[in-house]
């Protein structure tokens, strides 16, 4: 059955991090969360340098449903919201923000070792299972049906919208945008072979040439720039391909591989991320895996 076909899949072990955006407020500066994903279960912890936390910790489950290295942390006005995208559903967390939990900042500043509750603390089952808040992809698992391998997550502030990429073995990409007030999901697919327009049609046409296990996005990366939202993917090949999801078109492709060689078997070893400099430019970092060597690279979009 699908079940048994999903939990058989591996997924690499990821962890990561986020620290609260307002460092000036003595309950949100030092103070961080922790994610941590091994096969089905995500563990998260929040931890601070200047307060202290209770009830900090808490673990989720996905039975059977590995989850993939695509999960992000995003604030809005008076919430915490994690998305989280596993091979079969994508799923969207929410926490009180600590400025809705820490009312009384007086009496916490006269009282330095008061333990506070964690925005964990109020972690449920039932608010997981909230019908609004995950989307399960249709035919998950099923002979001859693909699951994906790699995945990228946005919230979009002040609609949050949540945006979530899957990307799969035959060279698709699959969007879904999740409304979190009425638990709509609309998908739509990033397609190959009508990836690129007029102005880079003679690109188009060379890697339309290639094989095509090479076009397969092996990591992903989300990043909002103006009216829109971009998708980085670094595919098995070596080139990153911007994608704008509005118009689900690509619009710029590089080759960042220096040598043009074979990619390593596999679908977790190339890796893309993300960072923001000083005046919010966006860099993104590419880790290439071949046979014979690596490579590291720093781009600047």
């Amino acid at each position: 059955g699908s079940q048994s076909t999903l939990q058989d899949i591996k997924v690499p072990e990821r962890a990561g991090g986020y620290a609260y955006r307002d460092n000036h407020k003595f309950y949100t500066r030092n103070r961080f969360l922790y994610w941590r994903i091994s096969h089905d279960i995500l563990e998260l912890i929040e931890h601070s340098l200047d307060i202290n936390l209770v009830n900090c910790k808490v673990r989720y489950k996905f039975t059977d449903t590995p989850i993939l290295d695509g999960i992000s942390i995003h604030e809005t006005v008076n919430s915490v919201i994690i998305l989280v995208a596993t091979v079969s559903s994508v799923h969207k967390l929410t926490f009180p923000h600590p400025d809705k939990i820490h009312k009384q900042e007086h009496l916490l500043g006269s009282h330095p070792d008061l333990s506070v509750q964690s925005i964990l603390g109020e972690a449920s089952t039932q608010n997981a299972r909230d019908p609004h808040s995950f989307h399960v992809i249709s035919s998950p698992g099923t002979t001859n049906t693909p699951v994906p391998h790699a995945a990228a997550s946005w919230l979009s502030v002040p609609h949050e919208e949540a945006l979530f990429a899957l990307a799969y073995n035959n060279g698709t990409i699959l969007l879904l945008r999740l409304d979190t007030v009425t638990g709509l999901v609309h998908t739509s697919e990033l397609k190959q072979d009508s990836m690129v327009p007029r102005f880079l049609s003679g690109i188009a046409t060379a890697f339309r040439g290639r094989n095509s296990e090479g076009q397969v996005a092996m990591s992903l990366a989300i990043h909002p720039f103006a009216n829109d939202t971009y998708l980085f993917a670094l595919c098995r090949e070596g080139n990153v391909r911007m994608w704008s999801c509005n118009k689900s078109q690509c619009i710029a492709v590089t080759d960042v591989a220096i040598d043009n060689r074979v990619a390593s078997q596999g679908t977790h070893g190339h890796m893309l991320r993300k960072v923001l400099g000083h005046n919010e430019e966006l860099y993104l970092g590419t880790y290439l895996k071949f046979t014979n060597g690596c490579e590291f690279s720093i781009l600047k979009p």
